[in-house]
């Protein structure tokens, strides 16, 4: 993989609440595109969905089933990009630490994320992530 490839990282639940059905949607085309992914997250009914995806595109798709706080602030640290397309989220902390890392983070427009993320504006030169409507 070239080091031009942008990496998007995700660290979560890998539920319904946290958007893994829009993830599972797309994850096939997400994978021909020209980036990496990396996810850790708890196991849950898309556990099987997501290690066949890794399984089948492993040169560009990593993903554990388990919690390990070291490794999730270092995917959040060494992405280029964080996702986070949560259905819903009071608060959220991830797209924080994506913030304090450099990591953009690109949420979905709900809730909390919605609130804490200025959307990049390129003329301008403002905003920090992207805020995905819909």
């Amino acid at each position: 993989m070239p080091e031009s490839t942008p990496v998007i990282g995700i660290v979560s639940r890998f539920a319904t609440q946290k958007g893994f059905d829009f993830v599972t949607e797309i994850a096939d085309e997400l994978a021909e595109r020209n980036v990496a992914l990396v996810a850790l997250g708890r196991a849950s009914r898309y556990t099987r969905v997501l290690r066949e995806w890794a399984f089948r595109n492993q040169a560009n798709v990593a993903v554990q089933i388990r919690y390990d706080d070291a490794l999730a602030h270092k995917i959040e640290a060494g992405a280029d990009m964080f996702l986070m397309p949560s259905r819903y989220e009071p608060c959220g902390l991830n797209q924080i630490y994506s913030l304090k890392y450099g990591t953009a983070p690109v949420v979905r427009a709900t809730g909390g994320l919605d609130d804490t993320i200025e959307e990049w504006n390129a003329e301008l030169g403002t905003g920090r992530g992207s805020s995905l409507r819909g």
